[in-house]
């Protein structure tokens, strides 16, 4: 197995499965920091201003851009069957034939962001790795008990990645703050 594979799946094992309000996991300093900073580097090189909606902007995933061809090693390593194998058995879930896609993500105050929503239409789990340039306590993502209820709201924090497992409960949103949100998210879908 390939080194990076390996590293990540011993973070998806020794993380903790957290189930309130519902199954999600949480792990800080996610990537070796060169290859965080790769990836920080390519969302920056986005022409974000032809990607502007009104909810957030997204922007799409090229393994032909400029960036170190190492980085799409870390691209690689993230929808590989090895990571995904650790994350389903780490929520105790059944392995199924998958399809990933990649994509960044950009919030900023002019955004309106999303209202509360599920993801489980378009994805069975979602990862998110905050690409941030700066450090908050809020503005992360809000983890809801009900479709109208906040239960807490996530730090902001630069290496961050969230992986959540999208169910009927899973209900979130973001509050907006001001804050510049960077991002990169991976769905995992059912083939």
């Amino acid at each position: 197995m390939n080194y990076l594979i390996e590293q990540l799946c011993q973070k998806i094992n020794k993380s903790t499965l957290l189930t309130n309000p519902w199954p999600h996991i949480r792990i800080p300093n996610f990537l070796p920091l060169p290859l965080y900073e790769e990836m920080l580097e390519q969302h920056n090189s986005v022409n974000w201003s032809r990607l502007w909606e009104i909810e957030s902007s997204w922007g799409t995933i090229r393994h032909d851009g400029p960036c170190d061809p190492e980085n799409w090693d870390t691209f690689n390593a993230l929808a590989s069957k090895p990571f995904y194998n650790a994350i389903c058995s780490k929520f105790n879930i059944s392995n199924i034939e998958f399809e990933t896609v990649q994509r960044f993500k950009l919030d900023d105050e002019t955004n309106s962001l999303q209202v509360p929503h599920r993801d489980m239409s378009i994805s069975m789990m979602t990862l998110q790795i905050f690409l941030q340039p700066e450090s908050y306590v809020d503005g992360g993502t809000v983890l809801m008990s009900s479709e109208t209820d906040e239960a807490e709201e996530l730090a902001l924090q630069p290496n961050f990645c969230n992986i959540f497992l999208n169910t009927e409960d899973s209900w979130h949103t973001v509050n907006q703050r001001g804050y510049v949100r960077k991002s990169m998210v991976q769905r995992w879908t059912k083939v």
